[in-house]
């Protein structure tokens, strides 16, 4: 159960990083949990499972980043009108 825990706590960081801080706190805060994940964890299944929250927290926090997937058109001067 302290596991489960655990992954809930490394996805929410994620989250909220990615929430309050956009693409910069979503891409230090997933750097951090990756490095902290191979320093410290020696069970190779529990570094797979972390390795698998981070990825799923990773993409969940790509949403929250704003800006991403917006088509901007830039129109200079003399530029025809479509």
């Amino acid at each position: 159960m302290l596991i489960l825990v655990y992954q809930l706590v490394i996805g929410g960081v994620i989250l909220a990083a990615a929430i309050a801080a956009g693409k910069r706190g979503l891409w230090v805060s997933t750097a951090v949990a990756v490095t902290w994940t191979l320093s410290h964890v020696v069970m190779p299944w529990l570094m797979a499972l972390q390795a698998i929250t981070i990825l799923l927290a990773f993409k969940a926090g790509r949403k929250f980043v704003p800006g991403r997937g917006r088509l901007y058109v830039l129109r200079t001067e003399g530029s025809p009108e479509g």
